[in-house]
């Protein structure tokens, strides 16, 4: 079915109608991100100021290590 289903409204079906959870977004956060003047990225601690040094100093690519028979153990 194309990951539809079918449900009768106004039932109760399958309980789907029993109860309601929504949020509002936070997104105070993403206004530093449109500030021209820093650059952001995200981190465990949300989002923070790269360092301009880290310009410098790309992310090494690791597939290869990663999906090489020879690196596992």
């Amino acid at each position: 079915m194309n990951g539809f289903f079918k449900i009768v409204r106004g039932k109760n079906n399958v309980g789907i109608e029993a109860d309601c959870a929504f949020m509002v977004p936070d997104i105070s956060d993403e206004e530093l991100v449109l500030d021209d003047k820093s650059i952001y990225g995200g981190s465990i601690f949300g989002i923070v100021p790269i360092k301009a040094s880290a310009k410098d100093h790309p992310i090494k690519d690791t597939t290869e290590d990663i999906a090489s028979p020879r690196a596992r153990f």
